[in-house]
């Protein structure tokens, strides 16, 4: 059932949706009015006090292309940016099905290495960015804007003297993921 309903996702994402005129106002509109942002804490065994109360923010599922119009996700991220956070990171389904959906926006994804967190704006790669077929191509544009993409591969982040690791894996589903190489 999910093998099929992958398939499905991925067919109207490449042969539907960028055909139908104005879904990115319909969503533009949406995220922009009733953007939320969830807060936690998360306690982390072990954590180098240094690290206590780190501001991470973590953006996901942007599924840029048909839905989403860039003037939208510029705005939104300003918002977001004004958090100051100081580890940022995108989680993965960055494009819909196309990598040239980043190009579009383009500004608003380097307006998130721009803000310049003090640990670093981080990226790994979502099903969707592999449905393009070429995450390559994803991962090179991602990084020509500024972010850093862990694929299958972990960075040291320093605070001080401590340090603790960030590790970030290929999708699970549509790409091949390897945790033990990139720990």
């Amino acid at each position: 059932v999910r093998r099929l309903e992958r398939r499905l996702n991925h067919l109207l994402s490449t042969r539907l949706y960028p055909h139908l005129s104005g879904l990115d106002r319909v969503y533009g509109f949406q995220l922009e009015r009733w953007l939320t942002v969830s807060e936690g804490t998360i306690p982390v065994r072990d954590l180098p006090v240094e690290f206590d109360g780190v501001g991470v923010l973590l953006v996901t599922d942007l599924h840029a292309g048909p839905f989403l119009p860039p003037p939208a996700l510029e705005r939104v991220f300003d918002r977001l940016l004004g958090l100051r956070p100081d580890l940022i990171l995108l989680g993965g389904d960055v494009v819909s099905a196309r990598v040239g959906e980043i190009d579009a926006n383009r500004g608003a994804l380097k307006a998130l290495a721009a803000a310049r967190p003090s640990l670093g704006a981080f990226a790994v790669l979502g099903n969707h960015d592999h449905y393009t077929r070429d995450p390559e191509g994803v991962r090179a544009r991602l990084e020509e804007v500024g972010l850093t993409v862990l694929h299958n591969r972990a960075v040291v982040l320093r605070r001080g003297a401590a340090a603790v690791v960030l590790a970030g894996i290929d999708d699970l589903h549509a790409g091949q993921p390897d945790l033990r190489g990139a720990l």
